[in-house]
């Protein structure tokens, strides 16, 4: 029954980590048109933009955490440059350029959180993610009106071509990012598989156990109806039992870290008991395993 949880909570750090990066190639290319642009009134409204990114990266930084994952706290490798590539070259063509590149780069984020934002989540990652899909809404919102004033609106022939080539940018990066984050999912599943790996093999054990002290407690029963000499053997075999019994709660509720602890203290305290014991382990292993 684990797996399923396992996976799902994969493929939620995943998207997560994704939209991170997402908003880390937005920090990038944010900085680069802050940088260049001439008109002060356009540089006070990106900085303000880009402080919205970069709550996004806060928020999506602790909602990873939270559900126990790592965040990938760096940009798109191959997606991220050319966001950052398409905005250095819109700015060194000027205010228009520099705005036309912007809304290229911020139409695929402004869709993309809108797609997230309308898929079933857990209520925290809810309301993050349409908090950060309404701020795209108004940033692209505010790009149309920029560019409108600019005569470089949508139903202008440099609109037009821009609308190309932004159509045509978002569907390669929504597809190289999409690869990405199939890829993150399966790593992010095999490392929680690992990370609760000690506590799947602490409950295989403790069933192991359990399974002994049912069979050892049946030989007792089996022994105490048999009375006579064979019925002096039914106190040990259920006092055996209680051992393993005692052994299964153990082995389920104490972690490798404090069982080594337990198990150093006693070769200290009885070094020849703690010998043959796992001389008396390696012999079962070994006849278990031939």
């Amino acid at each position: 029954m684990a797996e399923p949880r396992i996976q799902s909570e994969a493929s939620l750090t995943a998207e997560l980590n994704d939209l991170l990066q997402l908003d880390h190639d937005a920090v990038q290319a944010y900085s680069i048109a802050i940088d260049c642009v001439e008109d002060e009134r356009l540089r006070e409204t990106l900085i303000a933009f880009r402080g919205d990114h970069e709550r996004h990266i806060d928020e999506l930084t602790e909602l990873i955490r939270g559900h126990g994952g790592i965040p990938i706290e760096i940009a798109h490798i191959p997606t991220g440059m050319f966001k950052a590539a398409v905005q250095r070259a819109g700015a060194a063509r000027g205010d228009r350029a520099l705005m036309l590149a912007f809304k290229a780069n911020e139409r695929q984020v402004r869709d993309k959180y809108r797609r997230h934002a309308d898929q079933p989540h857990p209520p925290d990652v809810h309301t993050v993610l349409a908090r950060a899909a309404a701020d795209e809404e108004r940033h692209y919102a505010w790009a149309l009106e920029v560019l409108d004033d600019m005569c470089a609106g949508t139903d202008t022939m440099i609109g037009r071509i821009e609308g190309g080539f932004e159509r045509g940018h978002k569907a390669v990066a929504d597809a190289v990012e999409g690869a990405e984050r199939r890829l993150m999912e399966r790593m992010e599943g095999a490392r929680r598989g690992v990370k609760e790996m000690p506590m799947r093999m602490r409950s295989a054990a403790g069933n192991g156990l359990e399974s002994a002290a049912a069979a050892a407690d049946r030989v007792g029963d089996w022994a105490a109806e048999r009375g006579g000499t064979v019925g002096k053997a039914g106190p040990v075999a259920r006092d055996v039992a209680g051992g393993l019994e005692r052994a299964a709660r153990y082995v389920r509720t104490t972690d490798f870290g404090a069982m080594r602890r337990d198990a150093e203290h006693q070769v200290k305290r009885h070094p020849l008991r703690a010998a043959l014991i796992a001389v008396g382990v390696g012999f079962l292993v070994g006849r278990i395993m031939r």
